[in-house]
């Protein structure tokens, strides 16, 4: 009935605590497709395939051994291939589910015929020993749980919540159940620049589906801070290592691909989302990097760096918000503008307020 693809990559202390989640659920009809992405450690095929042979198992965890580390996105599509299920969802080897996890997701889309399901999900900071819950819907979507929302709902509300401030809420691959007829019909390539490719996958799913549901049950554990899943090291040295001024980069292409997605299908009133944005990543990326003191020759060296990035064609786009809203923000201001001796100045102020932040975050992670 369900494909469960995980992927794994320096993954061993966790795969127990996944596999157990897995043999716990209340729903058995499922296959667990572990792709071992070229682990460095021997551990993680060792783990899996002990696992794969656990009488618990009964033939239905297989094991996908990568001769070369292809990266979180590849792996995962590489899952789909091997695939049997009626319905497909996704875990993260560092992450793990609650009994009810896949019963949850399954019952309403055999009930109601959807192509998709979309759970709430639980954020586990390990060291505390926390667990939050974090919600799948977006505030800006005003998806309800539990009632089946149909195609032009799904583009007139949902879609618009993929764009602006709070377009990370829902993106991840993993905490849904797709039906496997509608990911093969979506005809979905893994781009070449993986930031952010979840949020396209989902997208993507999203435009050839025609019922969808939320469910409000927190059946998914997702690891905070988590990192074991393994881009591969092509993308680790360029794209996705997450510097965050390599990211308001490779924003620029991520608007880019959003806007087409937006026109192509006639998504309205998204630009100005986009816009507000682009302003937050630009501001969040800036004081992240703002540490020298202004003025002192990190900071100017740093002011070259902020000059490359808002000269790109999407910050350059920043120039079409509303004059007001321009204005009443010295750092937009600053942005349209060209300053960057102020936009560093900010953000070194921006910096400096959000220093205890970082450190507790930090150590919850």
């Amino acid at each position: 009935m369900i494909s469960v693809i995980a992927n794994f990559y320096n993954s061993a202390p966790f795969i127990p605590r996944l596999m157990e989640s897995m043999f716990a659920q209340t729903c058995s009809d499922w296959e667990l497709i572990c792709v071992d992405d070229c682990s460095p450690s021997p551990d993680d095929l060792r783990l899996l395939r002990r696992y794969e042979a656990d009488p618990r198992a009964r033939g239905r965890i297989r094991v996908v051994h990568l001769d070369s580390n292809v990266g979180i996105s590849q792996a995962k599509h590489i899952g789909i291939s091997h695939a049997h299920g009626k319905w497909i969802s996704f875990i993260d080897g560092d992450d793990r589910l609650r009994p009810r996890a896949l019963e949850s997701l399954v019952t309403p889309a055999e009930e109601h015929d959807l192509d998709m399901v979309i759970g709430n999900c639980r954020r586990v900071y390990e060291i505390p020993g926390l667990h939050l819950p974090f919600r799948s819907v977006p505030l800006r979507s005003r998806a309800p749980y539990g009632k089946v929302i149909e195609r032009d709902k799904i583009h007139d509300n949902y879609l618009r919540a993929f764009f602006g401030d709070n377009f990370l809420s829902s993106y991840a691959y993993w905490g849904k159940l797709y039906r496997a007829d509608t990911l093969r019909r979506s005809a979905y390539v893994v781009p070449s620049v993986t930031l952010y490719e979840d949020i396209f996958f989902v997208m993507h799913a999203m435009l050839v589906s025609s019922r969808i549901m939320f469910v409000p049950y927190e059946g998914y554990m997702w690891r905070w801070g988590g990192l074991s899943s393994g881009s591969s090291l092509k993308e680790r040295s360029s794209v996705t290592d997450f510097g965050p001024l390599t990211v308001a980069r490779h924003f620029n292409d991520f608007y880019a691909s959003r806007i087409a997605i937006m026109e192509r299908h006639s998504i309205p009133g998204v630009r100005p989302l986009l816009l507000g944005e682009l302003r937050d990543v630009l501001w969040s990326a800036f004081t992240q990097c703002a540490r020298h003191t202004p003025g002192s020759p990190g900071a100017i060296e740093m002011e070259g760096a902020i000059s490359d990035i808002i000269s790109l064609p999407a910050y350059r786009d920043l120039s079409l918000l509303p004059p007001g809203r321009i204005d009443a923000d010295p750092f937009l201001r600053a942005v349209t503008g060209g300053d960057t001796a102020t936009i560093y100045s900010l953000a070194y102020k921006g910096y400096r307020r959000a220093l205890p932040k970082r450190i507790i975050k930090r150590l919850l992670s």
